[in-house]
């Protein structure tokens, strides 16, 4: 499917003063915990302005930091021509909706970067740009490619992914956040509110068990990655933690999409300020094309039922407590709670998949846990 389709006229500067007027929300996701169902349910709704994919729009300007209030061209030239942004303009190079989109799965999704390039200087004009004027700019140039409705949006959307760009600054472990910002992301773009997905953090553990096995990764890779994707889970909910204390913020439990998908997105709605009746939250799309989830589950147009809770090992979970600190209690989620010495005995007989690489493996990776532990929990965050 080619956008934008013949006809439409070019957004201009009203177009532009009414986005610019319009609450932005952005979502991030705590782990792996479905925000792109929660994008997926929202993408055909006739008041929302987004892309319809993550946007990793704080990583472009961390990356391209001389833009700042430089003219409109420069700004789209240089989008354009970022390799990490190339899957905007055609999805089958997304891991998220290349391959499964349509009814047949067989949909790619072509966007016009001429046109796409024509729409956002006809909105935003010869101006010099600042990131947040840039930021909704292209947001609108986007949304008119693919045909939304620019008198009926009410709300800007802005996926994501993960919240590393909040307080990037006071990140442990960096590897989710290249490269370094030289400035705070609220210098940069502020959200008026926030949405997170969020799941129970133990099936949150098993998740990412299952995702690195997928990855036809080495033992030692494996091994890396997994404790690297827990650490940003842990790092994840502290965002959200402090994003609570003082921030409006709507959190949507993977859980509450399962057992009721229609109910809990309906909810997101009304929070959101659009029609909570609307169609476009029964079904699962990117673009207006049914969509079979991303390429690391097997393929399905609806949300899958609720699973019985499966606990990882004790080591695992234990550590994983210590960090997140009580934190999800305050979603509805159980406390684990950690007897005395508890941390210290899962760090020196690990966990059986780390147990069984060896034992300097083990070793190695009790040492790091320890000390990310002492690092993560003595750390202070500073609300952007």
């Amino acid at each position: 499917m080619r956008f934008p389709i013949a006809g439409r006229p070019l957004p201009d500067g009203r177009d532009f003063d009414r986005a610019l007027a319009l609450p932005r929300v952005q979502m991030f996701v705590i782990g792996r915990s479905g925000s792109g169902l929660v994008h997926a349910f929202l993408d055909g709704h006739p008041e929302v302005l987004h892309i319809p994919h993550t946007f990793k729009f704080y990583d472009f300007v961390a990356a391209n930091d001389d833009l700042h209030d430089a003219a409109a061209e420069a700004w789209a030239d240089r989008l354009l021509a970022t390799p990490a942004l190339a899957f905007l303009f055609d999805s089958s190079r997304s891991v998220i909706v290349g391959g499964r989109l349509g009814t047949d799965m067989g949909v790619t999704v072509l966007v016009d970067a001429v046109q796409f390039r024509a729409a956002f200087l006809s909105a935003v004009g010869t101006r010099r740009l600042t990131a947040t004027e840039a930021f909704v700019g292209i947001v609108l140039a986007y949304g008119w490619a693919i045909g939304q409705d620019l008198n009926r949006v009410r709300v800007l959307f802005h996926h994501v992914h993960h919240g590393d760009w909040l307080w990037p600054e006071q990140l442990i472990d960096r590897s989710n956040c290249q490269p370094p910002p030289k400035r705070p992301a609220s210098a940069v773009l502020q959200a008026d509110r926030y949405l997170v997905s969020v799941c129970d953090p133990d099936q949150a553990l098993n998740s990412i068990v299952r995702f690195v096995a997928q990855l036809g990764l080495d033992t030692a890779a494996q091994i890396e990655t997994r404790e690297q994707l827990i650490r940003l889970l842990a790092q994840d909910w502290r965002r959200a933690h402090f994003l609570r204390a003082g921030t409006e913020i709507h959190a949507v439990r993977l859980e509450d999409l399962r057992a009721d998908a229609l109910r809990t997105m309906r909810t997101c709605a009304a929070w959101l300020g659009i029609d909570a009746s609307a169609p476009s939250l029964t079904a699962l799309t990117y673009y207006g094309f049914e969509w079979f989830g991303d390429i690391y589950t097997s393929p399905s147009s609806t949300v899958k039922p609720v699973t019985t809770r499966r606990l990882p090992p004790w080591q695992d979970r234990i550590y994983l407590a210590e960090l997140l600190d009580g934190m999800p209690s305050a979603m509805g989620y159980p406390a684990v709670a950690v007897p005395a010495g508890a941390v210290w005995a899962s760090l020196v007989w690990p966990s059986p998949f780390l147990r069984a690489n060896g034992y300097a493996a083990a070793k190695g990776w009790a040492e790091r846990r320890q000390a990310f532990v002492s690092q993560f929990t003595s750390a202070t965050t500073v609300a952007a």
